[in-house]
């Protein structure tokens, strides 16, 4: 037999409003007084927890787009735009990179590469004197 559970039923609405403040899921566990190992339990153990932990990162997500949003306009004062991005990147799985899809319409992979032969003239393509050109014959002759 386990411990006895700290979980409370009130902690799924504290979850969602602190996450809406655009804190961690992790970071609750400091809120009441234990460590995310034990949060996540609660999330696997409890539906209501694990529910409002997938709110919570919802309205996490609103709380920094939002600050995306004000900063990018300019209406908030001392915003860090590259500190921002690592965020968004780091917290909501952002890519830098797009995937590039490397199989052909019927699902096969094929990795052969395309040789092109184009036919350019190897010999005597380029003059071997260059002519200067001829003088204008005068009009008044």
């Amino acid at each position: 037999m386990g411990r006895p559970t700290t979980y409370k039923t009130e902690y799924c609405e504290l979850l969602i409003e602190h996450m809406g403040k655009g804190f961690s899921f992790e970071s609750f566990a400091g809120i009441v007084g234990t460590h995310k190992e034990v949060i996540y339990g609660w999330a696997e153990r409890n539906v209501d927890f694990s529910d409002a932990k997938k709110m919570g990162l919802e309205v996490c997500r609103v709380f920094w787009e939002d600050m995306g949003i004000k900063g990018t306009r300019g209406t908030l004062r001392y915003f860090q735009a590259g500190s921002w991005y690592a965020n968004m990147r780091n917290r909501f799985a952002w890519k830098d990179r797009s995937e590039v899809d490397h199989k052909s319409s019927d699902g096969t992979f094929n990795n052969k590469q395309s040789i092109i032969n184009i036919n350019l003239p190897v010999k005597n393509s380029i003059p071997e004197k260059i002519e200067p050109p001829k003088k204008p014959e005068s009009i008044d002759n």
